[in-house]
């Protein structure tokens, strides 16, 4: 409906068999035509029109699929994975309003390609070129969301809330870029008080940008505990309390 795009994604819903196009390059819009579609025998030049149903403040979509169950979107640049989780009774453009979260993956050349396995143990990559890897990333529930896809002025490390909690808090971070690296191998790790490291809530690298990761303390007993996150040089740390 805006003119020709730039698009590599495409994606089909299992639940109502809608197709989902989405553009790669300026600002990224998710496109919908929805079920039954119009086939045209060839030779013709009849198209469908598509609806744009969203739209993202980033660039280089270069994949995506939908899971087998309907319940899960990925989006992939060059350099992340983007996850959403769909909601019974949503539809796919309902889900995409959500917040961003990110799954682990492992930067490739050229890597262009993602999708679902099957059996939903997991979601496979793959990259362009001669004699490329197929790579399988077994299940992992993502836990931090992106809020905000920019470039926050300083490092920052915030003081969860609520605090004290029981037995869920919720942790946010900046990462700003420095020179041209816009990425940042992030860690934070959750201690106790005698220094035991007893979480990971995140491990992976992080583009530049504000973020929040929530903890769920259910198998921990009450106390203080530290947080810590690491990033490139910077170090901070912060207490929380935890009562039950």
């Amino acid at each position: 409906p805006d003119g020709n795009r730039n698009a590599e994604t495409i994606m089909i819903d299992p639940l109502t068999l809608d197709i989902y196009i989405v553009s790669k390059e300026s600002v990224t819009k998710v496109y919908r035509t929805a079920c039954p579609y119009t086939f045209h025998a060839a030779p013709t030049f009849d198209v469908d029109t598509l609806e744009v149903v969203t739209s993202f403040t980033f660039d280089t979509a270069v994949g995506g699929d939908i899971s087998p169950d309907g319940k899960e979107i990925l989006i992939k640049r060059y350099h992340l994975i983007y996850y959403w989780s769909r909601d019974e009774g949503q539809t796919i453009d309902e889900a995409l309003e959500a917040d961003i979260r990110t799954v682990p993956y492992v930067i490739e050349p050229q890597g262009e390609a993602v999708c679902w396995a099957s059996d939903l143990s997991g979601y496979y990559t793959l990259s362009e070129g001669s004699h490329p890897h197929l790579y399988l990333y077994p299940r992992l529930y993502p836990t931090d969301v992106l809020i905000e896809e920019s470039n926050p002025d300083v490092f920052s490390l915030g003081q969860n809330y609520p605090n004290p909690f029981n037995p869920s808090t919720t942790i946010k971070y900046s990462i700003p870029a420095v020179g041209n690296e816009n990425f940042r191998s992030v860690q934070l790790k959750v201690y106790d008080i005698l220094g035991k490291e007893v979480a990971t809530l995140v491990n992976k690298e992080q583009q530049a940008g504000n973020y929040e990761v929530h903890f769920n303390a259910s198998d921990l007993p009450s106390g203080m505990y530290l947080y810590k996150i690491q990033a490139g040089e910077f170090s901070a740390v912060q207490k929380m309390m935890l009562l039950k």
